[in-house]
Formats: C-alpha cells, sequence, structure tokens
C-alpha cells in the first residue's frame, strides 16, 4: 500500500520534473550553446534522454521511500489503524496527484492557447501593417496667394482613415496650422490636395513667431508633417495585441504613417 503510495507521488513529481528539466536544457541550450543556428539533430534526442532520466530517479525514489515505509510498518506488526491511515494516504496521495497533474495540464492548456492568441493577433498586426495606406509621394504647387500639397496616397486596406496636417517654422518649432480629416479609402492610390492659405500662413507667422512685429519678406521652406492613421473597426481592433491597442491610444502606433518636408512659402509682413 505504502509502495503504490510512493508511486503515485513519484508519477505526478516525475513528470514535473521532467518537464522543468526539459525546458531548462532548452534554455540554456538556446542561450549559452547552439543560439539561432541550426542544432544538431542528436540534441534533440539528448535533451528528451536527460528528461527521462530525471523522471526514473524521481519516480524509483519514491517509489523506494513508499516501499520501505511500508516494510517497517510490516515488520514491526502494524495494526489495523495504522492500515486504515495508509489506505487513506494511498487515497488522498493519488488525489492530490491527479488534481497535481490536472493543474499543470490545464496550465499548459492555458498557455498554449494564450501564445496562439498571441500569435494570431501578432500575424493580424503584421498584415494590417502591410496593407494601410502610405503617403508615397507628394509635391508643393504655388506659394504666393495659397499652396496646394498634392499627396500620393496607396495601400490595400480600404475603410476610414485620418489624414492630419501640421505647419510650424523652421526656426523656432513654433505651431502655425494644425488640421485633420477623415478620409474613406479604397484599396490601390489616390491623390489628396492640401490648401494652405498664404494669408493665412503669414497671419499666424507674425502672431506666434514675430510676436506681432512687422517688416519683415519670409521666403523660405516651413516644415510641413502630415500623418494617416487608419480608423480602425471593432473588429480589426479585437484582433490586435494589447500592447499596439494601448499605442494606439496614447498616438504612438506605428500603423501611423508620417512623413514630413518642407513647403515654399512667400510673403511679407508689413
Amino acid at each position: 500500500m505504502y509502495t503504490l503510495a510512493g508511486a503515485s507521488w513519484g508519477l505526478v513529481l516525475g513528470v514535473i520534473s521532467a518537464v522543468t528539466a526539459v525546458t531548462y536544457a532548452l534554455g540554456f541550450s538556446w542561450l549559452f550553446l547552439f543560439g539561432d543556428d541550426t542544432w544538431p539533430e542528436s540534441s534533440g534526442w539528448v535533451i528528451l534522454a536527460g528528461g527521462i532520466a530525471v523522471f526514473i530517479a524521481v519516480f524509483a525514489l519514491f517509489l523506494g521511500v513508499g516501499y520501505r515505509r511500508g516494510r517497517r510498518l510490516e515488520a514491526r506488526g502494524a495494526g489495523a489503524a495504522e492500515i486504515r491511515r495508509g489506505a487513506w494516504l494511498i487515497a488522498g496521495s493519488f488525489a492530490l496527484g491527479l488534481g497535481l497533474l490536472g493543474a499543470v495540464a490545464l496550465k499548459a492548456g492555458a498557455d498554449d492557447r494564450a501564445r496562439a492568441v498571441r500569435a494570431e493577433q501578432e500575424a493580424a498586426f503584421s498584415e494590417l501593417l502591410s496593407r494601410r495606406h502610405e503617403i508615397t509621394d507628394w509635391f508643393p504647387e504655388g506659394r504666393e496667394e495659397s499652396v496646394a500639397v498634392h499627396l500620393l496616397l496607396s495601400g490595400s486596406r480600404g475603410g476610414s482613415y485620418r489624414l492630419s496636417w501640421v505647419l510650424a517654422d523652421g526656426l523656432y518649432g513654433k505651431e502655425l496650422i494644425r488640421d485633420s480629416t477623415e478620409l474613406t479609402l479604397r484599396p490601390g492610390e489616390r491623390d489628396i490636395t492640401l490648401v494652405l492659405e498664404t494669408p493665412l500662413v503669414a497671419r499666424r507667422y507674425q502672431e506666434r513667431v514675430l510676436a506681432g512685429r512687422g517688416g519683415v519678406l519670409v521666403e523660405n521652406e516651413l516644415p510641413l508633417r502630415v500623418t494617416l492613421q487608419p480608423l480602425l473597426s471593432s473588429e480589426e481592433l479585437a484582433r490586435l495585441p494589447g500592447r499596439e491597442r494601448h499605442n494606439l491610444e496614447i498616438g504612438a502606433s506605428t500603423l501611423r504613417f508620417e512623413m514630413e518636408r518642407g513647403v515654399p512659402f512667400r510673403f511679407t509682413l508689413r
């Protein structure tokens, strides 16, 4: 009876110890021996044999402990009370052992499902990142009355986007114009034109850069930063990794495509 109790403990703890040993052996081999290089074919068998050896050692240890305990009780003539305690010990050992194995199996299953979900989310994010629309080129036109900035957008994801732009002065970084609009894009290419009114730019430049002073001719390229970000549906959001949903909330997601170039302006501030 005590031998069976020891065997049940040895079975449970032997499996746990073997899995732990194999895990550490794989980690050690990756960190210090093989890394990302091709592993030799024998490495898998060696690690597996080590795990089996650990299982056999732990199982034999608990089997021997149970057997010796039972022989000592038998040698001194154990009574009915001790026999009953032995029976409860066996039942409890098996119940606890099965519970531990079940907990390990459930944890492993939950970890596998979590890894599968993360892998699916990473794949969905990579696909979305490759399909989103980007600004492939732009060129400005005119500068006296207004500047028209022609943007060429290209991508295979159809849906809603937010196009935002910020015009600043190139010397002090003062923001002159900030605006945005929502777009519905289809797969393929599309042209978008942003019109920047020169009188408005001149007024903001005088107010924010020159503090109301005048008597200046401004003939310079002012930096224009344009951002294109997809507005994701609830289904697309649900498929994103948690960190990317957080990045979207704080405006730091790599889904946001950003480009900055100088736009020529010429105006006189009297």
